[in-house]
């Protein structure tokens, strides 16, 4: 593949990022909705719907892409393109209302709760390269691909989680806001 042509897929992510910032912009108005009707108090589990959408469409993007770019002798660039679409969605749609849930959740330890993700985020972004090189090696794009994509449809049920045992999770907190 022509390295002018291998770079296309970028331009699929990046604007389904932009998409997944639009689109959590747009969800703030049902939680601000939610907030409303429950008199200013905040729930985060609220902020929590957009995440869920995010974590369906991200593991679509990625499963399309490796096996569509796998293929790319046969296949049409903007096919893998097109699934960055999904896969920047995703990745926007999980990470903004994730930062705006430990926000909620940890009102005054908020800035520490955040550095703690932070954290831990630097740390998977730096070992993950440790051995994803040798995984993509060995098991080539198209299975190591789906690998992560099945990995990442088990995470689906994360947000689904902290929406039904969240306030339960945050109860055994001694950092986490509570108004009651």
């Amino acid at each position: 593949m022509a390295p002018g042509v291998a770079e296309l897929p970028y331009f699929g992510l990046a604007l389904g990022e932009m998409f997944g910032g639009l689109f959590c912009i747009w969800s703030e108005r049902e939680y601000v909705k939610k907030l409303e009707q429950n008199n200013g108090r905040i729930v985060p589990e609220n902020r929590l719907p957009p995440m869920i959408v995010g974590a369906i469409m991200f593991p679509i993007g990625l499963l399309w892409f490796c096996w569509t770019g796998y293929y790319h002798a046969s296949i049409h660039w903007i096919v893998p393109t097109i699934s960055g679409l999904f896969t920047g969605f995703g990745l926007m749609g999980i990470f903004i209302p994730s930062l705006n849930y430990i926000v909620d959740s940890y009102l005054l330890f908020a800035a520490s709760a955040v550095a703690a993700n932070t954290f831990l985020r630097s740390a998977f972004g730096g070992a993950f390269p440790l051995f994803a090189s040798f995984m993509f090696k060995s098991m080539h794009t198209n299975w190591a691909g789906l690998l992560l994509g099945l990995f990442s449809i088990v995470l689906i049920l994360c947000p689904i989680g902290f929406v039904k045992f969240g306030k339960r999770l945050r109860q055994k907190s001694k950092y986490a806001f509570d108004l009651n």
